[in-house]
């Protein structure tokens, strides 16, 4: 008998214009010398962006994943955050999108 699975459970970004925005990570998987990313939102006008660069990171790069985050979020600040780390939970994963909007509206809502 299965009783529970534990899965990704990532937020999602939230628009000024109501749009909910979900899978981002395809703006890092490609030929982008990180390791890995995490986005939070803790407002509607600004998203930041932690990550572990590789060596081989430069300012270009994090222009390049500026432009591709607004192609999918729209007119928002991206604020780029170079980490050593990025935390994990207890399991040893990371929530790749977390958004401190959604915890406000569900307290809300409570």
């Amino acid at each position: 008998m299965l009783l529970k699975v534990e899965g990704r459970l990532d937020d999602v970004i939230l628009t000024r214009d109501g749009r909910r925005v979900g899978r981002l990570d395809p703006v890092f998987k490609s030929d982008l010398p990180i390791r890995e990313a995490q986005i939070i939102q803790e407002s509607l006008d600004s998203i930041r962006v932690r990550f572990v660069p590789t060596p081989e990171y430069t300012p270009q790069d994090g222009m390049i994943i500026g432009q591709r985050l607004q192609d999918r979020v729209g007119d928002m600040e991206i604020v780029l955050e170079p980490v050593d780390y990025i935390q994990r939970t207890a399991n040893g994963k990371f929530r790749f999108v977390i958004s401190n909007l959604m915890t406000e509206r569900s307290d809300l809502r409570g």
